[in-house]
């Protein structure tokens, strides 16, 4: 496992976000973390040491627009590191981390923590984190008759 200061030398990072507003402000947030780190935000296409994605999966459109982003920029940059994240991460971590060239993926419950995951460095397979989703998660309590 390399670490990520020896694999990143000029720390160009890019972010591609797909999907809601939410995702849009997560990765805002990611992008502002990344910039305190060092790195230069650079447009998701240019060149770069480092690329997120914050994927949708609402559609099966979504999935695949994820994937052709995935694909792209990995064929772009074979040596960078590839984190995705969100919704498609959480529901579609194993056709993903069939993608060569994808280091991370990780789902909603740690995607705020990808920087601490990226830190880690590349592995030879995937690192795959992703909570199951437990339906009590999604139920309320009522009150009353």
């Amino acid at each position: 496992m390399n670490s990520v200061s020896s694999h990143i030398s000029n720390k160009r990072a890019s972010i591609h976000t797909l999907g809601c507003r939410l995702n849009q402000s997560e990765s805002l947030i990611l992008q502002d973390q990344l910039r305190e780190q060092g790195y230069e935000i650079v447009p998701y296409g240019e060149p770069a040491d480092l690329a997120i994605v914050n994927t949708c999966t609402v559609t099966n459109d979504a999935d695949t627009k994820s994937r052709k982003a995935i694909r792209g920029f990995i064929r772009d940059n074979p040596n960078a590191y590839m984190a995705v994240i969100g919704c498609y991460s959480q529901m579609g971590s194993k056709v993903l981390s069939e993608i060569p060239g994808v280091d991370l993926i990780i789902g909603n419950q740690e995607k705020m923590n990808v920087l601490s995951y990226i830190q880690e460095g590349k592995n030879e397979t995937p690192l795959v984190v992703r909570d199951q989703i437990v339906r009590d998660d999604f139920t309320i309590d009522t009150v009353g008759n």
